[in-house]
């Protein structure tokens, strides 16, 4: 199952560390295999998330990690056993993976590389369970495009913004990429006090499989400090009465989405 973390709007919904939370949880709590790969723009802060220190060379440049995958998808030796050893392992027996450098590419690069990049992302869902990728924002970059195209499931994350959900709604409604997509919409960093209630965005923009995640300092603490893994372990099973629940509660809620809409692919 290919799963795509995007938005139009850079930093506002949370859009990497929701895919954080969420690869965090199919790995950990649900036992799935999963990696996290980088398809995002410089701003990107994913890596940081895990402690790991996210590496940027030349396309063909380097042989570890993302290039090292494409150099061997390049002269067809790349398996779903070996695209393994290029990943940084983020939690040893469970199966959560992570690529320290950015799976990326210019425009003018993309075409004469296409295949390759269609081979390693064809392997990747051989490999792994869940690949999660943290796309680049809006619909410029054709390797991002791409992504979206194959990807099963688009979770698509913003603030409580009305006017900036209403010129995302028009970019999906107006793009190919999105046609017949099984899309999930997250309302980040969502604030309980606003007079924007999910409710009214829902209801407003006729949304389906809307789900609010509220913001949480602890998480963010958290994140900043690249201990996401640590928060969840702490936190999974936390009480009702524990400030980290309802967080909790609406990251488990779009986990099972994600995975009946898997189920249904």
């Amino acid at each position: 199952m290919q799963i795509a973390f995007w938005t139009n709007v850079n930093g506002l919904g949370g859009n990497s560390a929701i895919a954080a939370v969420v690869a965090g949880t199919l790995a950990l709590e649900k036992g799935l295999s999963t990696v996290i790969v980088d398809n995002a723009s410089k701003q990107s802060r994913i890596n940081n998330f895990f402690q790991i220190k996210s590496k940027t060379s030349p396309l063909w440049e380097s042989k570890v990690g993302v290039n090292g995958v494409l150099q061997l998808a390049r002269v067809d030796k790349l398996t779903d056993t070996n695209i393994k050893n290029y990943a940084k392992t983020l939690v040893k027996n469970v199966g959560f993976d992570i690529f320290e450098d950015r799976f990326e590419c210019e425009n003018d690069l993309f075409e004469e590389n296409k295949d390759v990049f269609m081979k390693s992302i064809k392997c990747l869902n051989e490999a792994y369970d869940v690949v999660c990728f943290d796309i680049g924002v809006g619909i410029s970059n054709d390797l991002s495009n791409l992504i979206l195209e194959r990807s099963d499931i688009i979770v698509v994350s913003l603030n409580q913004n009305k006017q900036l959900w209403s010129n995302m709604l028009t970019l999906i409604s107006e793009s190919s990429l999105f046609l017949n997509k099984q899309i999930i919409f997250v309302i980040g960093r969502y604030d309980y006090r606003s007079r924007v209630k999910v409710v009214n965005l829902k209801r407003e923009f006729r949304l389906k499989n809307t789900i609010a995640i509220p913001y949480n300092i602890d998480f963010m603490d958290s994140c900043n400090a690249g201990k996401v893994i640590e928060y969840l372990l702490r936190n999974y099973k936390c009480s009702k009465n524990d400030d980290n629940y309802g967080f909790i509660e609406q990251v488990n809620e779009l986990v099972e989405v994600i995975l009946e809409m898997g189920e249904d692919k």
